[in-house]
């Protein structure tokens, strides 16, 4: 490989250290290193294509790839502290800082888990980047809304238009308009006007494919707009899924959905999502549950770091395929990875009530709670539910020890 491949491997955002062990002893070995250059070359292409795309150039990569090769820019939980670190040896801060800051806005690779974190970005943004264009800062805008952080998302997209009304500023105020449960008519108007000052961007119709989708119930109109994102990035592997979803989950064109999914594997090797909706697929409407979990599997592998194929890894685990002990694994770690992510806990909760252990469930469900400050009457009424067989289970246990106080308390 040459030295920017090896660099390309090893500051790999998507692959974790385990993975670029694996794959440095594969180069050595006489019997496999063709083999494996060739399934890296093609996974670090498509991670290269997907990071310019959103918004990184050529010197960001060099740049980027170089400073993680050095153990700096930890991520998705990057610090403006870290940043400190990592720029005492850089030969243009300037361009690093501008690197940092597209970096930030680039999806996915960024999560702010607090309110303060997000509010520290954007003190730094203003002191570091304040050159930066509207796109930019929209895009920054984009990874807290992400994040759920939507005050600071809010005040990122007013850097954004303060700028310049600039495309994808409307576009994330379509998004933003859209994540935190606004007129879902202005989220649309906003995507509509971000097509009009640049009909060929295919985030906007995509995003205009999934509000037609999931909140407007339009679902010819839906498939047209992915569709139109499929006509101008025909190799866009996200596009591909997110038509797969419609097809599959709103339309019941199964078939076509699977195939769908497929076509985004193809394009894009190291993409988890779409093994991760395949997975789904296959669980709720094929019935073809070790195919699922092969899919989930899959998906795991592509992106280790990514809560949601092993929160519905778990849900097949335990619904489809009994394996308790492994779906309570796969609840645990998905917590671990996204404490943002409400639905594990839950999960974890139900999971654990009907393994009659109840007082590890209500911990598991308070804390899905606190992650989710309005969760679906679903949860409600288990954690209810729960909370009532406590209540019994402390007064069976209070009678057969014949203890007042303890009949007293339950």
């Amino acid at each position: 490989m040459s030295a920017g491949e090896q660099e390309a491997l090893l500051g790999s955002l998507r692959l974790d250290a385990e993975q670029k062990r694996a794959s440095v002893e594969a180069l050595c070995q006489g019997e496999t290193a063709l083999k494996e250059r060739a399934h890296l070359q093609s996974l670090l292409k498509a991670e290269r294509q997907r990071l310019l795309r959103d918004g990184l150039t050529e010197s960001d990569l060099t740049l980027l790839f170089h400073k993680r090769v050095q153990g700096l820019l930890p991520l998705p939980r990057l610090t403006p502290q870290d940043v400190t670190s990592a720029e005492l040896t850089a030969a243009n801060k300037p361009a690093f800082q501008a690197m940092v800051w597209r970096l930030l806005g680039a999806r996915e690779h960024i999560k702010f888990v607090g309110e303060q974190e997000a509010r520290e970005w954007l003190e730094w943004g203003l002191k570091h980047s304040i050159k930066a264009s509207s796109t930019e800062w929209a895009n920054v805008a984009g990874a807290m809304r992400r994040s759920r952080q939507y005050k600071s998302a809010q005040q990122a997209l007013d850097q954004a238009f303060a700028r310049e009304e600039s495309s994808r500023a409307w576009y994330e105020r379509g998004a933003l308009l859209d994540a935190t449960g606004a007129d879902v008519t202005e989220a649309e108007a906003a995507y509509r006007k971000a097509i009009e000052l640049a009909p060929v961007d295919a985030r906007s119709w995509n995003s205009l494919g999934i509000l037609l989708s999931d909140k407007l119930n339009r679902h010819d109109e839906a498939e047209a707009a992915f569709r139109k994102v499929i006509e101008l990035a025909p190799a866009d592997a996200r596009s591909w899924s997110n038509l797969g979803v419609l097809l599959g989950e709103k339309m019941n064109r199964c078939d076509e959905a699977e195939a769908a999914y497929h076509k985004a594997t193809e394009f894009d090797p190291a993409d988890a999502w779409p093994w991760g909706n395949l997975g789904f697929l296959l669980t709720d409407k094929l019935n073809r549950h070790d195919e699922a979990e092969t899919a989930y599997l899959k998906a795991i592998e592509l992106d280790p770091a990514d809560a949601w194929p092993r929160n519905n890894l778990g849900n097949l685990l335990t619904d489809e395929l009994n394996r308790h002990d492994e779906a309570e694994t796969a609840y645990r770690k998905a917590i671990e990875l996204d404490p943002t992510y409400a639905l594990p806990s839950f999960n974890l909760g139900w999971l654990l009530a009907k393994l009659n252990r109840l007082e590890e469930a209500s911990i598991a469900y308070r804390e899905g709670a606190e992650r989710d400050k309005d969760p679906l009457p679903l949860w409600q009424g288990q954690r209810a539910d729960l909370q009532s067989r406590l209540c019994r289970e402390a007064v069976r246990q209070a009678l057969d020890t014949r203890d007042p106080a303890a009949l007293r308390d339950a």
